[in-house]
C-alpha cells in the first residue's frame, strides 16, 4: 500500500512538473488547454503532497507492523514467548521452528532450528540433494561440503516449539501469535519425543 501511494506520487509529480516545464507557443487546442492550467498545478501538487502526507502518518507510520513481513508473530509476541521458556524448559534444549532469531534473543536458552543448527538435519538434507541432483550439482555440493561432517549425530532435544494454525487443545502451553502476511497462529511448546 506505501509503495503505491509513493508511486503515484511520483508520477502526479513528474507529470506536473512536464506540464509546468512545458515551453513554447501552443500549436494546437490541447496545448492551450495545458497552459490554461499552469496556473493551477503548484496548488493542484501542494494538495497533492499534503493528501500524501496524511495518508503515510495514519496509515504507514504509526502501524505496529513491517510494510512487507513474513514473520508468523511480531517482535513483542516472540519477546514473550523466548522470555518465558526458560521458566518452562530449564536448561533442556529447544527444538523451534523457523523464526528463531527473536526467540533465541530473548529466550538466552539452548536451542536450534530444524535444519540449519542441527548438523543431523543437515547432513541430511544435504544427501538427498546429493541423491536427488545429479552431475555438476552433485559434485558442486560434494566441494562444498568436503569438510563437513556428514555423519553426525542429531542434537537431543527435550522439547520441541512447533508453529500451528490450529489451536492448541487446553491444557498446553501455547503462545498466539499474528502477522499481517500470515494471520493467527500459535507457537505450540511440546515434548521431543
Amino acid at each position: 500500500m506505501g509503495f503505491q501511494s509513493v508511486a503515484l506520487s511520483l508520477v502526479t509529480a513528474l507529470s506536473a512538473g512536464a506540464l509546468w516545464r512545458r515551453r513554447g507557443r501552443p500549436t494546437h487546442a490541447s496545448a492551450r488547454r495545458i497552459r490554461a492550467w499552469r496556473p493551477v498545478l503548484p496548488v493542484l501538487l501542494a494538495a497533492l503532497v499534503l493528501v500524501q502526507a496524511g495518508y503515510l502518518v495514519n496509515h504507514v507510520m504509526v502501524s505496529p507492523d513491517a510494510e512487507i513481513t513474513t514473520n508468523w508473530g511480531t517482535p513483542d509476541q516472540y519477546a514473550a514467548v523466548g522470555a518465558r521458556l526458560p521458566r518452562l524448559v530449564g536448561h533442556h534444549p529447544v527444538l523451534m521452528a523457523a523464526e528463531q532469531g527473536t526467540l533465541s534473543y530473548y529466550c538466552d536458552c539452548e536451542d536450534a532450528d530444524n535444519i540449519f543448527s542441527d548438523p543431523a538435519t543437515m547432513a541430511q538434507e544435504i544427501r538427498s540433494a546429493q541423491h536427488r541432483d545429479g552431475g555438476v550439482l552433485r559434485w558442486l555440493l560434494g566441494v562444498n561440503f568436503h569438510f563437513r561432517d556428514l555423519g553426525a549425530r542429531p542434537l537431543p532435544y527435550s522439547f520441541v516449539l512447533v508453529y500451528t494454525k490450529v489451536k492448541p487443545p487446553p491444557g498446553n502451553i501455547f503462545w498466539r501469535l499474528t502477522s499481517p502476511s500470515v494471520g493467527v497462529g500459535y507457537d505450540f511448546l511440546a515434548p521431543a519425543h
